[in-house]
């Protein structure tokens, strides 16, 4: 199975959840790559145990379950995320985000036209630059997620799997064809690159009304898809 999503959206704990609800012979792999190139050898797939690799043969055939976030605290995570992280650090990303504050990051202060360093550990590419990663995150993640939600992909919330575990990976089983597990779990503690708080409603601390209201304009319609509340 691919487990896709948008960078921090709790990707990583979905999948010790269904781990933890299914077992290891559930074989697990993650991607961050939009849905138009999940099904291409252009996808990045990296496998659970942490080993990186591009897609080179043919289009994976695995089924696809996608984990969203609300974009307020997946985007505060982002923005933390750019600043600090081995991936952004091997593409040469992190210095264009050193004196970036959260209203400008938003607002698509980082001008990027391509990655400066293309190394292995970034997965950013040229189609996630062009479609506004950081000229336009908001935006961004509302086309990443719309991508998905056109192919019929099913969808877990973040939130969700926080709040109700067992009705979550419950109902995420029937969706997928898996056996109906009679214990469902979810980790106890945050897994994954670098987790952070993992809370939800993180962006109270990082972004004002201002701010909030432009992440609104960009991506309030694909939320209100998804049933999230307003903003």
């Amino acid at each position: 199975m691919i487990v896709a999503s948008h960078r921090r959206s709790g990707t990583h704990f979905l999948m010790q959840a269904l781990r933890l609800t299914f077992g290891r012979k559930l074989l697990l792999h993650k991607t961050h790559s939009l849905a138009s190139e999940v099904r291409t050898p252009a996808a990045r797939i990296e496998y659970i145990g942490g080993e990186q690799t591009a897609v080179t043969g043919p289009p994976q055939q695995e089924p696809i379950l996608y984990i969203v976030r609300d974009v307020r605290d997946c985007l505060t995570s982002s923005y933390h995320w750019w600043r600090t992280s081995m991936e952004s650090q091997c593409g040469g990303i992190l210095p264009h985000f050193r004196d970036v504050t959260p209203a400008a990051y938003i607002r698509g202060a980082v001008r990027l036209e391509t990655v400066p360093t293309p190394h292995p550990g970034c997965g950013v590419n040229q189609a996630h630059i062009d479609l506004g990663i950081f000229a336009d995150p908001a935006g961004f993640w509302a086309r990443h997620v719309a991508g998905y939600l056109g192919q019929g992909v099913p969808v877990i919330r973040y939130e969700d799997l926080l709040r109700q575990p067992r009705k979550t990976l419950r109902d995420a089983a029937g969706r997928l064809g898996l056996a109906r597990p009679w214990f469902p779990r979810a980790p106890r503690r945050l897994v994954g690159h670098d987790p952070r708080k993992g809370v939800i409603g993180d962006h109270r601390m990082l972004f004002d009304a201002a701010t909030l209201r432009l992440i609104d304009e960009r991506a309030g319609a694909v939320m209100a898809a998804l049933g999230y509340g307003p903003f």
